[in-house]
């Protein structure tokens, strides 16, 4: 049977969210809410979608809609997640989950209040060549983890990364490397965070973090007025794996004893079907929490994102 799906918003990430589930012979999206009437029209004509509303209630309070997918801007997510999980409706959340550690506890009371499933939208784990990767550092001790996701941004008051409370690059690409950071380091002991930032328009541009864990160093950097070649780089003395586009990897390149050796890991429909199908496999095992993208490893990339802007100050 098809897991049928409500969509909160209705711009560029929900565009690729709705062209995976079109793909996905098990899953159909019900219904579509946002607040301009045409372009939901257009989003319905183009994904074939029965209905949409402007109202998110209505959307919510409909029995047949098995699912919600957020897609809204950052500032947007606590409140639409606590409806949806107030009307114990399994909910997906687009990263970051929250834009601050206080919401993001909220939302954690929240799910475990109403008994139901929440998950934020961490798309790099879930990835054919995240899971090799992980298999990979079984056998490793990483002592450094590098990751840069510098990206030219033009300036547009209108854009999501330009407006407050929200905005920034730290909770829009930011968020990759922190999560990839805190899932590769949960085990280490956090000793000390030194930060640097630039501001501009009312926001931060640029973000880079030095996370000093015992037996290991690991370095953010993040950017929207400036590019550099996306990618994260983990190690030791002896080996080094480098993983092009960390937070949509096709593969990675392991370098050891004198060797470069390249491994590819395509996607198996795009690099949104892992956490859907994920998504939607937890939901038909009645299950309220996933064991990949838990509430706490939310929290804790929340809490460390926080540090970067006090720390930055």
């Amino acid at each position: 049977m098809q897991m049928k799906w409500g969509i909160i918003g209705a711009g560029n990430i929900a565009h690729r969210f709705a062209q995976s589930i079109a793909r996905m012979e098990n899953a159909s999206i019900a219904m579509v809410c946002g607040r301009d009437e045409e372009k939901l029209k257009r989003f319905c004509q183009r994904f074939e979608i029965g209905r949409y509303t402007l109202d998110p209630e209505t959307l919510l309070n409909d029995p047949a809609i098995e699912a919600v997918y957020i897609a809204l801007p950052h500032r947007l997510h606590a409140n639409a997640v606590l409806a949806a999980l107030a009307r114990k409706k399994p909910v997906l959340c687009e990263k970051p989950l929250a834009i601050d550690s206080e919401e993001v506890k909220t939302i954690i009371e929240a799910a475990q209040k109403n008994d139901t499933l929440c998950m934020e939208a961490m798309k790099e784990r879930f990835t054919p060549a995240y899971h090799a990767l992980k298999q990979a550092l079984r056998a490793r001790t990483p002592a450094y983890l590098d990751v840069t996701m510098d990206r030219l941004f033009a300036y547009d008051p209108d854009s999501y990364v330009y407006q407050t409370p929200g905005g920034g690059i730290l909770l829009d690409c930011g968020v990759y490397g922190i999560a990839l950071m805190q899932d590769l380091m949960k085990d280490r002991k956090l000793l000390d965070v030194a930060c640097e930032s630039r501001v501009a328009h009312g926001v931060d541009v640029f973000d880079r973090a030095i996370f000093t864990y015992e037996g290991a160093t690991c370095a953010m950097e993040c950017a929207c007025d400036r590019t550099k070649d996306v990618q994260a780089v983990i190690g030791a003395k002896t080996w080094s794996i480098t993983i092009p586009n960390f937070h949509r990897a096709e593969g990675w390149t392991l370098e050891e004893n004198g060797m470069a050796n390249p491994f590819v890991y395509p996607y198996e429909q795009d690099d949104f079907y892992g956490e859907i199908a994920h998504f939607e496999q937890l939901v038909r095992e009645g299950k309220k929490e996933s064991d990949i993208m838990p509430l706490q490893d939310s929290l804790a990339c929340a809490q460390m994102m926080d540090r970067i802007a006090r720390e930055s100050r």
